[in-house]
């Protein structure tokens, strides 16, 4: 079997691929067969380039669509939280009615930089969290990085 003819037999069962780490999950596994599962390790390392090239291609038209359709970013009060939010809104993530973000934004906020800093992964589990939530990946160093540029940021306040 080609990696073609597995792509399109995968669509055709309507059997969902994505990226975890490094492994290629799939869901329902009710239809994908031993024979089926066998080439998926076969083509692992060309199933996980299509997956990184499609999540790398929604994000970037999310990204693009949020630009065109959201409000501006509102200017920062100095605050480690607001600034956390106004980085994450740059890719098109927003705080939403039934999230905690705001709420943990405004904590951050009010423990300030130096606090921020001996409570990193606290911070960082919050962001783990609400992407778990809404499916993202995350990737801790990258939350490290955006809590480090926020503590930065607030210091310049």
């Amino acid at each position: 079997m080609t990696l073609k003819e597995l792509v399109v037999h995968l669509a055709e069962k309507e059997v969902v691929l994505w990226l975890d780490g490094n492994l290629v999950r799939f869901k329902p596994a009710s239809r994908v067969s031993e024979e089926i599962k066998n080439e998926m390790r076969r083509y692992k390392k060309d199933l996980q380039e299509i997956l990184a090239k499609d999540f790398a291609r929604d994000m970037e038209i999310k990204t693009e669509n949020f630009r065109l359709n959201s409000p501006p970013v509102p200017e920062s009060t100095g605050g480690v939280g607001t600034e956390i939010k106004k980085i994450l809104s740059r890719f098109g993530i927003v705080a939403t009615p039934n999230c905690s973000c705001n709420k943990n934004a405004k904590l951050a906020d009010q423990w300030g930089p130096d606090e921020c800093e001996k409570r990193a992964d606290e911070i960082i589990g919050w962001m783990r969290v609400e992407a778990t939530k809404r499916r993202l990946p995350f990737f801790d160093p990258v939350g490290r990085m955006i809590l480090k540029r926020a503590i930065k940021a607030a210091r310049k306040v």
